[in-house]
């Protein structure tokens, strides 16, 4: 060891200013590329985990403003099949078109999530047998009049719109999950830094 450690000596000894200024200016190059180098893969981290949040907000909000959009749907079908008034009419089908552009900004932003897009391809569907029992009592069919049709017709539409619900319900709870993954993301990426 005594002969490695003078080997080492004599080398630095006899090493020429050049080269002991390189190695002098590399030691602390080279902490200062690794410490830049991990700034840099935290600040990439950081950017992923708040797109991920400004993302799951996003369609939270969607969610949101589909409910809502769903629910004034609903109120104004009832509001004309009680009162018969035609602007409750005209306010169902202008509830229903937004609707249609609700579920199309929804379908843009899941279209990487399988699970999200199979729980909106479900609302879609139930909303479509909401119409059609929607659509059967507007008509006001013979066959309607009688009670015991009503009550079926009525139970059909619950059930459906039970099912639109559920869907709605999924939809923003797993946002709410992405959310949190998001955020504890962007934390760690913060408090590594």
């Amino acid at each position: 060891m005594a002969k490695q450690g003078s080997l080492v000596n004599r080398t630095w000894t006899n090493s020429s200013l050049f080269g002991k200024g390189l190695v002098v200016i590399a030691i602390p190059l080279s902490m200062l590329l690794l410490t830049v180098g991990s700034a840099y893969l935290t600040k990439i981290q950081a950017q992923k985990a708040t797109t991920l949040v400004h993302h799951a907000l996003n369609v939270d909000s969607r969610i949101q403003h589909l409910h809502t959009v769903l629910v004034e749907a609903e109120v104004m079908a009832h509001d004309y099949l009680l009162t018969g008034e035609p602007e409750y009419l005209s306010a169902y089908k202008e509830a229903l078109q937004g609707r249609v552009s609700a579920i199309t900004a929804l379908q843009k932003l899941l279209r990487d999530s399988p699970t999200q897009n199979q729980h909106l391809l479900n609302i879609v569907e139930l909303t479509k047998q909401a119409d059609e029992q929607v659509a059967t009592l507007i008509a006001r069919n013979p066959s309607v009049t009688h009670p015991d049709s009503l009550k079926v017709l009525l139970t059909k539409n619950k059930v459906a719109l039970d099912g639109i619900r559920q869907n709605l319900s999924a939809l923003h709870l797993e946002e709410k999950r992405l959310l949190a993954d998001g955020t504890l993301r962007l934390l760690s990426s913060t408090l590594g830094s």
